[in-house]
């Protein structure tokens, strides 16, 4: 996972340093991050890692989000 999209999801859930962020971890249950703030990541990822992620409501997890990231990155059309 990336560092800075690790310091997006930090910052949008108010997470402290001490907070350790991992590929497995749900957004809601596990980083208190409800599905409004679950929007701003993605807005904020959108805008730092140049992608445009169409259906929000399909990611429950920090790595399903992260890995739609690096396959729109690399020009897959999902």
């Amino acid at each position: 996972m990336n560092k800075k999209f690790e310091e997006i999801v930090r910052s949008v859930g108010e997470l402290p340093e001490s907070v350790v962020i991992d590929e497995t971890q749900t957004f809601e249950a596990d980083l208190n991050i409800d599905s409004l703030k679950l929007l701003d990541v993605i807005v904020n990822a959108e805008a730092e890692f140049g992608v445009e992620i169409e259906d929000i409501h399909r990611f429950t997890t920090v790595g399903q989000l992260w890995r739609h990231i690096e396959l729109l990155q690399a020009g897959a059309k999902v």
